[in-house]
């Protein structure tokens, strides 16, 4: 092969991989020019991607939630479900299921779970601004949910001899876990090989689901032997580590 073949080979596969990238970042161009002229579907794009993300954490509702962003946090301190809130935190508020996922994205945590009791105007308007294209800014006299808030009491048994399992898991919770306080921390009569959860007053099952995710556990009946712990709605068994 003589020294000219050589070269317009070189030069045709040099040819062939500037049109291959030519057309590429015109496709990404496009693709750009396209989103940025149509805001809806970059909205929707935006929806689905935070529907998915808060979907790995927590169980949920079947229905098209209204997406709130929190962009004044001074102004709603005065309600107990975004007494953490941060600027930039998204509100997930579904009306049928009367549920309410306060995420931070930039954590990809739940910072807090309600139910709630939506007002009669957010009912009035609930039809313009739970479409997929819409995005509402919160705060918004017309749209804020009264919330109503109720701390779920959890006591924690230590099921294994690790000493000092019970504590570490209570610290875990508590890090994790929205709209929830640690009651007592003690040691269960027996060993267990599985963590378990005793739903001691049938409260919402929202906090059992995050915890099932956080530390995998049984929803069982009250273990025989075992005590029920004053004043706590669940009974957290750990039998793992």
């Amino acid at each position: 092969m003589n020294k000219k073949i050589i070269i317009s080979l070189i030069i045709g596969i040099i040819f062939i991989l500037l049109l291959s990238s030519s057309i590429y970042f015109y496709r990404q161009y496009k693709n750009t020019k396209k989103m940025l002229d149509n805001p809806n579907t970059q909205a929707k794009n935006d929806k689905e991607k935070l529907i998915k993300e808060v979907g790995t954490l927590i169980d949920l509702p079947k229905e098209d939630p209204i997406i709130a962003t929190v962009t004044d946090k001074k102004k709603l301190e005065s309600q107990p479900f975004f007494a953490k809130a941060e600027n930039g935190d998204r509100v997930l508020i579904y009306t049928k299921a009367k549920k309410a996922i306060l995420y931070r994205p930039s954590a990809k945590k739940i910072v807090e779970v309600s139910q709630i009791s939506m007002n009669s105007a957010l009912a009035t308007i609930s039809p313009t601004v739970s479409a997929p294209t819409k995005i509402v800014e919160l705060p918004s006299p017309t749209v804020t949910p009264t919330i109503v808030n109720k701390v779920i009491k959890l006591a924690i048994y230590n099921g294994t001899k690790i000493r000092g399992l019970a504590g570490k898991k209570r610290d875990l919770i508590l890090d994790k876990v929205s709209n929830i306080e640690v009651l007592v921390v003690n040691n269960s009569v027996k060993d267990y090989k599985e963590n378990l959860i005793i739903n001691l007053k049938k409260v919402n099952t929202g906090v059992i689901q995050q915890l099932n995710k956080l530390i995998s556990v049984k929803v069982t009946s009250l273990p025989k032997g075992e005590t029920v712990p004053a004043d706590a709605d669940l009974l957290l068994i750990i039998g793992k580590e």
